[in-house]
């Protein structure tokens, strides 16, 4: 079965997406599982720096994440923009007091 992304505003069909078989769901859960078990050993001094680039991304590419919010849900662009930049705000405290957890 397949998914389809549909404009809110025209009907029309923006992105298709292949449903996952159990096996593809169960190869990414372990797949998940093992980053994980990297992710524990980081420090949070790494975890940090991988965080605030995180926000960055997302700060950066908000005008592009917004369009899809758009494209996909009819969301207006400003509040599209909002949103992608919502999690930066938590991204950013939690680097600053990064050092203080453990």
């Amino acid at each position: 079965m397949s998914l389809q992304a549909i404009n809110p505003a025209t009907g029309e069909t923006v992105a298709t997406y292949e449903e996952m078989s159990a096996a593809a769901v169960h190869g990414v859960i372990a797949d998940v599982h093992q980053a994980y078990l990297g992710w524990r050993n980081t420090s949070f001094s790494e975890r940090a720096a991988l965080m605030r680039n995180a926000a960055g991304v997302l700060r950066a590419d908000a005008r592009e994440y917004a369009r899809l919010m758009a494209e996909e849900m009819g969301k207006p662009i400003r509040d599209g923009i909002a949103e992608a930049q919502k999690p930066t705000r938590a991204l950013s405290r939690s680097t600053r007091s990064a050092s203080c957890w453990r």
